[in-house]
């Protein structure tokens, strides 16, 4: 007959035939590596048992301590008949006068439980899928020799607080918040004492989803004793302060928090925890917490009861909060109090009645999360704890900037304001970063409550939210805006803001950026602005536009924006609209090519911000996204100088801008060719709206030009054919905008052979939209001329 010392006498034998295969081969490979043990297996239909006997190595002079750790342990092996092996096993001590209340690195369980060891400090599954029963068997002895030399833990490491399992749901506080509330009683008089603290429920009591017994709880603040007295003038205060941050004190949970006097350190580790009111009191008496004290006020002033999560509604549901003075620090924390939280569940035939609670009451054990703040979301997301990256102004909240927002916010990122004047639509949670609960809020609002309730904790964040054009910050009332911020992010794929954003006089001290997709998804851009905006977002789209001439993924997207103008209005000079807008129904793009680019977006622009980037130029960042076939993906920079910013010698309301290094390499031919003069043409395109002339490149004299001192007359070998290829590779929006022509030694004025070309580039342009333009180019630098249609 088994001994009913041992747990294993209370479990009924399996007939070892109608076990699992992978069940059986565990028990034989047990009786192949230990001849001497029967291993029967005992158990139900969903969890067997094999009890063994292990072979502990001893110190030679005994457990240190007197520990009761054994030269024979036995032990039970529990493996989950469907999941084994893919679960690893649960062992537990067989012994019931096992002493796990001395011992660390045990699974908490009910009182008089089996002692459950802890054998590993990650997934136990993960490790036993890489090793055998026997093996784990081995670890099972190593863990009780460890426990009788006292190694389960080094003194180094800390004490190891009380692991939660199982749980029936989750406390989310900052500890801190607790511990500092202790220690500060605890400077004014070291005694042991209670508190409330509000709660709120994060989820839905009503919601189904939450499971029958699932809940999580979130802090609101900690409400001593006196507040509640009358006249309740700081509880007025508190809850109003509350009430502006989102809480609602009709939705309030009181709480119970209660600590010993501050010389009651208790070295003892839990290996059970109470599952009724009344161990829980007695428990928590034998240990120094006047709990019984907090229940009874609690009682007496009526505090606030709530019904558990959906099918439990019929439980009224009180959290406690214990604090336990531990010898030393806890491991992974600063601070030597454990905080335990438990939640009494009552039924309605046990709620306080004639001043006391029924000690009948189901106690079970909460879990704790620590509420996310920006500092916290820096650590997790391996950026520099002072990694702020300043104050961020987004013009445009849907597909792109809303992911964009995201990832920055969830790197610890909390100054931002966001400007959109857009609703958020059901289509629109396809891409998104948000999904269905924002719909029908503004996109900019939408942002920020859902970061605000990310970030609830945490009172750095500074989140704004403005319903309304980005047109109205630039230029209208709000332009006030622009000066609370250090970058500015255009993630509108608008052309026409991004035109606007070129021309607006902005604050010294904001930086500018855009985000654009292009291509169907295929090409992403991050352009960002130099050093006193030069090169500015124009610059830098005419610098893709003139890359495109060696790019042939750039080349394909323009070459098909081409394609689809002249299907939509003909074969016309028109500019080309760069950006990729998300925001209609019609758009065919997938949710995963607009995470991809936006990732490399916010990686691109942390980069940017924090390395300076802009700061001798500006920097275009292309990601690519491979069509059809196997998946690929590659991210590209590359830097691009200032340009050369010019104004029209004859009509000042012109601008001539010139790609970095033009001015350079055209005064470098004036140098080669002189005395004699040398020229070219100019290619680029025209914004006849801002009155621009963008000079993405120079090409030199052709080969059948004449020069000579103080005189040029330009060629037109290769011209066609080269001027062709441009416009081909860029779907026709780089073009012959102008001629340049040297004046070695002389002046920057026209002379009668110029304004006689003038005359004649205005006819030859006539019903095109394009003024004429004429560069001179001499000692002293480059100096336009520009003749309007």
């Amino acid at each position: 007959m088994a001994s009913t010392s041992l747990f294993s006498s209370e479990f009924d034998r399996i007939d070892e035939e109608h076990l699992e295969p992978e069940v059986r081969c565990a028990i034989s490979e047990l009786r192949e590596a230990y001849p001497g043990e029967a291993v029967e297996p005992l158990g139900d239909e969903g969890r067997v048992a094999l009890p063994l006997n292990v072979a502990v190595d001893l110190p030679s002079r005994g457990p240190v301590g007197g520990v009761d750790v054994r030269e024979t342990e036995p032990v039970l092996l529990v493996l989950d008949r469907r999941l084994y092996p893919y679960k690893a096993p649960a062992v537990f001590s067989d012994r019931r006068d096992f002493p796990g209340a001395r011992l660390s690195h045990l699974n908490p369980g009910p009182p008089g439980a089996a002692a459950n060891f802890c054998l590993h400090r990650g997934s136990l599954d993960d490790w036993f899928a890489e090793h055998s029963i026997v093996e784990f068997v081995e670890r099972v002895r190593g863990w009780l020799r460890d426990a009788a030399m006292d190694n389960l833990m080094r003194e180094e490491d800390g004490f190891e607080p009380t692991r939660a399992s199982p749980v029936v749901g989750f406390a989310v506080y900052d500890p801190a918040v607790l511990t500092g509330f202790v220690e500060e009683r605890w400077r004014e008089s070291g005694e042991g004492g209670f508190a409330f603290l509000w709660h709120e429920y994060l989820r839905d009591p009503d919601d189904s989803r939450a499971g029958a017994d699932a809940g999580a709880l979130r802090l609101v603040a900690p409400l001593p004793l006196e507040v509640l007295l009358p006249p309740q003038d700081e509880l007025t205060r508190l809850a109003n302060g509350i009430n502006n941050r989102g809480s609602r004190w009709e939705d309030r949970l009181i709480g119970i928090f209660a600590w010993p006097p501050q010389n009651r350190v208790c070295g003892e580790y839990f290996a059970e925890l109470p599952d009724r009111l009344s161990s829980l009191l007695a428990w928590a008496k034998g240990i120094g917490l006047p709990l019984r004290r907090g229940v009874d006020e609690h009682v007496s002033k009526q505090l606030r009861f709530t019904t558990g999560p959906k099918g439990v509604q019929e439980a009224t549901w009180v959290p406690v909060t214990l604090a336990i003075p531990r010898p030393r620090r806890l491991i992974g924390t600063n601070t030597t109090l454990e905080l335990l939280d438990f939640v009494v569940r009552a039924g309605d035939r046990i709620r306080p009645d004639n001043g006391s609670w029924s000690t009948k009451a189901g106690v079970a054990r909460l879990g704790h999360r620590t509420p996310l703040t920006l500092k916290t979301a820096r650590e997790i997301s391996s950026q520099a704890l002072d990694a702020d990256l300043g104050k961020l102004l987004f013009f445009g909240c849907g597909a792109v900037g809303s992911k964009l927002v995201l990832h920055l916010a969830r790197s610890g990122q909390g100054r931002m304001t966001f400007v959109d004047e857009a609703p958020l639509s059901p289509h629109n949670t396809v891409r998104h970063g948000l999904s269905f609960e924002g719909v029908g809020k503004n996109k900019a609002q939408a942002l920020k409550e859902s970061i605000e309730g990310m970030f609830y904790a945490d009172d750095g964040t500074e989140l704004v939210a403005v319903n309304g054009s980005a047109l109205s910050v630039l230029q209208g009332d709000r332009k006030s805006i622009l000066n609370e911020h250090s970058w500015l992010i255009d993630a509108t794929a608008s052309s026409a803001l991004l035109d606007a954003v070129s021309q607006a006089e902005l604050p010294e001290g904001l930086s500018c950026c855009r985000v654009e997709i292009a291509a169907e998804g295929r090409l992403g851009f991050l352009t960002v602005e130099g050093s006193g905006r030069n090169p500015r977002l124009d610059d830098l789209r005419a610098a893709l536009f003139d890359a495109a001439v060696e790019d042939e993924d750039l080349s394909r997207w323009l070459r098909e924006n081409r394609k689809r103008r002249e299907r939509d209005f003909g074969a016309v000079l028109e500019e080309i609209d760069v950006g990729l807008s998300c925001s209609s129904e019609t758009m065919r793009l997938a949710d995963e090519d607009v995470s991809l680019h936006a990732a490399a977006f916010s990686r691109g622009f942390r980069h940017a911000v924090t390395k300076g980037a802009g700061a001798e130029g500006g920097v275009i960042q292309i990601s690519r996204l491979g069509s059809g076939g196997v998946p690929s993906a590659s991210v590209g920079w590359c830097a691009v100088p200032p340009v050369s910013v010019l104004r029209a010698k004859n009509n000042p309301e012109w601008e001539v801008r010139l790609k970095g290094g033009l001015e350079r390499d055209l005064l470098a031919l004036l140098e080669e060719a002189a005395p004699a003069e040398t020229g070219g043409l100019l290619v680029g395109f025209v914004s006849q709206k801002t009155k621009t002339v963008y000079v993405t490149r120079a090409l030199p004299a052709p080969p059948d030009s004449v020069g000579g001192p103080g005189r040029f007359v330009r060629g037109v070998a290769e011209v066609p054919e080269e001027l062709s290829r441009i416009a081909e590779r860029t779907g026709g929006i780089l073009h012959y905008v102008g001629d340049w022509h040297s004046h070695p030694g002389g002046g920057p004025g026209l002379s009668r052979t110029d304004e006689r070309t003038a005359a004649d580039l205005q006819r030859d342009l006539g019903g095109v939209p394009l003024p004429a333009h004429l560069l001179v180019a001499t000692d002293g630098g480059l100096h336009p001329y520009v003749f309007p249609e």
